[in-house]
């Protein structure tokens, strides 16, 4: 692995980036963004909301996996929704490195599963519902407010 390499495995994150110059980052990129805007798209129309504000410049679109983003966004909970796109995201990264050995195609992939696996690993439970609870008082007291 060249310098180059190494600083594209350090800024590969799971927000795309606009023009990644690694031809591997790129695919990942193009992948991710696609996702995003599937997500934008289903999430639009349950609104019933036009969402082509939101929307970035796409790579090749995948029939397939608007239909994952469509069965994600039909499940019960925020959380099974996102745990559920991570799946696709950790399968599409699979399938990226099939048959590889370790190569920087296998390490890019392998870095951007570890972020996935980090981010489920930093949930805390407790945090989150004193959180939601001190948005849920902000919001009544921005209530009581605007109610004077």
């Amino acid at each position: 692995m060249d310098v180059e390499q190494l600083g594209v495995l350090s800024e590969t994150t799971l927000v795309p980036v606009p023009d990644p110059s690694d031809p591997v980052a790129k695919e990942w990129n193009d992948f991710e963004t696609d996702l995003r805007n599937h997500l934008v798209r289903a999430r639009g129309a349950r609104r019933k909301t036009n969402a082509d504000n939101w929307l970035r410049p796409e790579g090749a679109l995948s029939s397939d996996t608007e239909r994952l983003v469509a069965e994600a966004v039909e499940l019960p909970t925020p959380e099974d929704t996102e745990r559920r796109l991570d799946e696709v995201r950790w399968r599409f990264l699979e399938n990226m490195t099939v048959g590889r050995e370790l190569d920087f195609p296998r390490l890019l992939a392998y870095r951007v599963q570890l972020l996935i696996a980090e981010k489920w690993a930093a949930l805390d439970a407790e945090r989150g519902l004193a959180r939601l609870k001190e948005q849920g008082k902000a919001l009544v007291e921005g209530l009581q407010l605007v109610q004077r």
